[in-house]
């Protein structure tokens, strides 16, 4: 048996072992110095790769490679963008032997999507290093799959991308491959972790190079570093610049493969997945900003603006680290709606994250709410509501055959805090997504959103997350445009829309519930006998003029008077309007509320006629807040008037008050309009908009 020599590691003759003394001709010395300089001579003269066609040869380097050493030898921050089998991961390999064998006591790290893919380009180094002459050499004291040490005092690992691949290290050299194919949780964890280690050393490298995958974190960074948002130095390395390929190969290899596939992996371009639920090309149109404000997972892009109206939707994770806890504020006070906030957290505990949104909601104007609560979320949305005593949580009703309506809560015993994600609900608001994004209808500039959007894909039958990915953003759109822009048809709302007590008294005498599951013309036809409709559609209204003039004897008007911006009636409780110890029944008061409201509009729109009208006006949420009692033959003063407006809903705030002048209680009521036709939701009409804003 033949002795292995001295100066061999574990036998393998191509590996010099750690301290063997070596003997360097002058020649050799200059190659060194040289080499030491200049990384590019070092890689064309000495490395040499294996080949499918020609085996083992030297290194040839193509002239963007060798603008890429440059790059990466002058700059500390590198992120490269490159096609499909361009040679990317060869010319980085190349780049890292030599700066182990030409530097001391350094650490590189080599990292990829895959722990098989980073001891891959381990090897393809191991390789090169193995065909150097023993001379150019530094001696092995380690040398594995997963690494390698040298008497240098150099070391270089190999691992898949996070951050508990390189915690506790300190290196002078990470280099990440085929990031975009990271997921982005992963991403987001491994430079929260890993990069202050990094940035706090002047010298200290990150090498990035990737092939594009979707809207991710890779894209978000190339993004940065061509708008200059970040220290990376951009390059992009065109397919045509590789050489032998030409339109021909372009054309031959689009055959093969398709040409979606082509404009990803060659041409660079950050398409997401196939089937997303919006269009790719409008996803590669959408352009994200940076926030304003950004605190432990709450990005803010607009500050609350006085007399805007936001609604925030939540989606609500188990705080167990895979899926996100995540809700998104939209100001919906014009057309188009846009969001102005987001909060996203994977270790916020359920119980915890009720006083997040409070904080934001209440900040936000008293944003509404609307909670998704097919598991724990019905607990949020119950700590909001009764325990924050937060009164803007919307409710939904069910509704049959229609499924759940948003409302106000005056629905019924099947009514509950929040929207339960059925198949429906999840059908109908992801095809209200696509129409408000793809019509520019709402506004999205945040990039968390924007990178779910483009891996929320068609799966069967509905739409969510690919494999890997999140949703949890992009499933609050969804909320949103089920709950929010959904068509308010009266049909559905006759029920909710009218004060309490009008829903009690209608229910008892006319069979209502009967009623709102007839044909729309039919509910149209009934609400024709109620009161409130008879009001406003008289055919000889009285005129401003006359509803202002001098209260008759007792000290009350039959149709009530104008008092500056409040229209004021008076009436006297009656015995019927009492409960068994002489005080007026608490149902009473919206019947009180709702009579008034009937003679204002009676007042401030004469020529409304409900037979004619191309509008109606329908209650969208009431509320009373109770102060104090008051008794049978006591005279009782209700004041009204127009508080708020915007593009859609308008919102009355009335006052009760007692025969001495006592508050008895108060409260509001939002109006909203809808065609008298198919019952769209409609924006102000003109006529009202002019009539209310007089008294605004």
């Amino acid at each position: 048996m033949a002795v292995a020599k001295l100066d061999q590691y574990l036998g393998n003759p191509n590996l010099k072992k750690g301290h063997t003394k070596t003997r360097f001709t002058k020649k050799q010395i200059e190659e060194v110095i040289t080499c030491l300089d200049d990384p590019k001579y070092f890689i064309k003269k000495y490395l040499k790769i294996v080949t499918i066609d020609k085996g083992l040869v030297p290194f040839d380097m193509y002239n963007f490679q060798e603008k890429m050493v440059d790059t990466f030898h002058e700059n500390r921050f590198t992120i490269c963008k490159l096609p499909r089998q361009s040679g990317k991961s060869t010319i980085i390999v190349s780049y890292l032997l030599h700066y182990v064998l030409f530097n001391d006591n350094v650490n590189v790290a080599i990292l990829a999507n895959k722990s098989s893919t980073a001891r891959d380009l381990l090897g393809r180094l191991q390789l090169a290093y193995e065909h150097l002459p023993k001379w150019m050499q530094q001696g092995v004291l380690n040398w594995n799959k997963g690494s390698i040490e040298l008497e240098n005092g150099s070391k270089i690992v190999a691992a898949s991308t996070s951050s508990s691949a390189v915690r506790g290290s300190t290196f002078n050299i990470i280099f990440l491959d085929e990031f975009a194919y990271v997921p982005n949780n992963i991403a987001e964890e491994f430079f929260s972790s890993v990069y202050p280690t990094v940035s706090s050393g002047k010298s200290s490298k990150v090498m990035i190079v990737s092939t594009p995958h979707g809207m991710n974190m890779f894209y978000k960074m190339w993004v940065d570093a061509e708008n200059k948002r970040n220290d990376y130095v951009p390059v992009e390395v065109h397919w045509s610049e590789v050489p032998g390929r030409d339109e021909a190969w372009k054309a031959q290899t689009i055959a093969n493969t398709s040409e979606q596939q082509f404009k990803v992996e060659f041409e660079c371009e950050f398409l997401g997945s196939v089937n997303t639920l919006i269009n790719a090309s409008k996803l590669r149109n959408l352009a994200y900003d940076d926030p304003i404000k950004r605190n432990a997972g709450l990005d803010i892009y607009e500050h609350p603006k006085e007399e805007h109206n936001y609604l925030i939707t939540v989606d609500v994770a188990r705080g167990l680290g895979n899926d996100y806890s995540a809700f998104v504020v939209f100001d919906i006070t014009n057309f188009p709606y846009k969001i102005v906030g987001k909060y996203k957290n994977n270790e916020i505990k359920p119980m915890l994250f009720p006083s997040i949104i409070h904080e934001v909601a209440k900040g936000y104007n008293d944003a509404w709410l609307l909670i998704e609560v097919n598991d724990i979320g019905v607990q949020v949305a119950s700590i909001l509501h009764f325990d924050l005593e937060y009164d803007n949580v919307l409710m939904c009703a069910m509704r049959g055959r229609a499924g759940q309506i948003v409302g106000s809560g005056f629905s019924g015993k099947k009514s509950q805090l929040g929207v339960r994600m059925t198949a429906a609900v999840k059908k109908l608001g992801c095809s209200n997504l696509r129409t408000l994004i793809e019509d520019d209808k709402l506004l999205v500039k945040d990039y968390d959103i924007i990178s779910e959007l483009t891996t929320f894909i068609q799966r069967k039958n509905s739409f969510e997350a690919e494999e890997g990915c999140n949703d949890d953003l992009a499933m609050c759109l969804v909320i949103f445009s089920f709950g929010y822009m959904i068509d308010q048809n009266v049909l559905l709302y006759v029920g909710s829309l009218l004060p309490l007590a009008y829903v009690v008294w209608l229910v008892t005498t006319t069979d209502l519930l009967r009623l709102v599951t007839e044909k729309a013309g039919q509910v149209i036809n009934a609400a024709a006998e109620i009161p409130a409709f008879k009001a406003i559609s008289k055919q000889e209204p009285v005129t401003q003029t006359e509803v202002a003039a001098p209260a008759p004897a007792g000290g009350h008007d039959l149709y009530g008077h104008f008092e500056g911006k409040w229209f004021v009636y008076s009436m006297v409780a009656t015995y019927q309007d009492t409960n068994s110890v002489g005080n007026v029944y608490f149902g009473m008061y919206p019947l009180y509320v709702g009579k008034t409201r009937e003679l204002f509009f009676n007042a401030a729109m004469p020529d409304f006629d409900l037979k004619t009208t191309k509008f109606y006006i329908l209650t969208r949420s009431f509320e009373h807040k109770f102060v104090r009692e008051t008794r049978e033959f006591d005279t009782i003063t209700v004041k009204i008037k127009v508080a708020e407006a915007n593009r859609k809903f308008c919102t009355l705030e009335h006052q009760i008050f007692g025969a001495e002048g006592q508050l008895l209680g108060k409260g509001k009521q939002s109006l909203l309009f809808v065609s008298s036709k198919d019952y769209g939701l409609l924006d102000i009409p003109s006529e009202v908009y002019t009539a209310f804003m007089k008294y605004l």
